[in-house]
């Protein structure tokens, strides 16, 4: 984006929605999306979720490098496109303030993403709260497990789900955990669903309703 070009090559600072600001080189901005690169490690973050940009008055050019970092989007690329070149690859997601949801990514839908980790298996992450996303090499596999190595079966019916709500009126039933890692994660089984709440009764009995606008991840224990 012109708008952003005076800011290219440049250390900025990004403020985003929900978590921690971001510094680092400005490398591209897109039409819905900017590109950062942190530590060797590129962010890319939906413009969306971006509050505000400024320059980093008291960063040392020479902390960021070039030299592993793995990018892929031509100027001007928007966000499913970018996402679209990222399937298979092991991918670090943010959601929140706390620890990044980590996984190969399988597949985008309408409004989630699937995730398979070598550790949680699979977990749906709603794109409505994706903050920023780091794409590792092709050539990383944690603990030495490849994207097919981690890929678990799913059911024709599950992968017909295109929407993040419809998510949990199939899990109807189902002991899920929601927000997964987060500070406000949840676990309980589902009751119902409609109207854009989700009806969860926790291991107490106790039920709780909670807004598919604030849900921003989806774990479901096999």
């Amino acid at each position: 984006m012109n708008e952003f070009a005076s800011y290219y090559s440049k250390n900025v600072i990004v403020e985003i929605s929900g978590t921690t600001p971001v510094h680092g080189l400005l490398i591209a901005a897109g039409i819905d999306l900017v590109v950062l690169l942190r530590e060797q490690k590129y962010y890319y973050i939906p413009m969306s979720h971006v509050h505000r940009v400024t320059l980093d008055a008291k960063a040392n050019q020479e902390d960021y490098s070039h030299s592993h970092g793995i990018s892929f989007m031509e100027q001007e690329e928007p966000l499913g496109l970018m996402l679209q070149k990222a399937i298979d690859l092991f991918v670090d997601i943010s959601v929140s303030s706390h620890k990044p949801v980590s996984g190969y990514l399988r597949e985008i839908k309408s409004d989630y993403l699937i995730l398979q980790s070598p550790v949680y298996r699979t977990i749906f992450v709603s794109l409505n709260h994706l903050k920023w996303l780091i794409p590792y090499s092709s050539h990383y596999m944690p603990f030495g497990q490849s994207a097919e190595t981690v890929r678990t079966p799913m059911s024709k019916d599950l992968e017909s789900v295109n929407k993040f709500e419809d998510l949990f009126t199939f899990e109807s039933g189902n002991k899920v955990v929601i927000n997964f890692g987060s500070a406000s994660e949840q676990i309980g089984i589902i009751n119902a669903v409609g109207s854009g709440i989700v009806d969860l009764t926790d291991a107490s009995g106790n039920n709780g309703m909670y807004p598919l606008s604030h849900i921003k991840t989806l774990f479901v224990p096999k």
